[in-house]
């Protein structure tokens, strides 16, 4: 499940959460077992040489 912040006052709907809010939510959270964040790193894509082909592959780094 992704989990999204919005804001009627600053006019945002499913913005992404700060580092922040993901602490504190973390820390409160009584309905989930557990929350992760997750971060798209190089655009969400980087070249790696699989089989000694290179490819495109989509990438994220996870905090737990």
């Amino acid at each position: 499940m992704r989990i999204f912040e919005s804001s009627r006052a600053q006019g945002t709907r499913a913005a992404d959460v700060s580092a922040g809010t993901f602490v504190d939510w973390r820390s409160r959270a009584r309905t989930l077992d557990g929350l992760a964040m997750y971060n798209v790193i190089l655009a969400g894509e980087t070249l790696w040489t699989i089989d000694g082909q290179p490819q495109v592959v989509r990438a994220a780094s996870v905090r737990s």
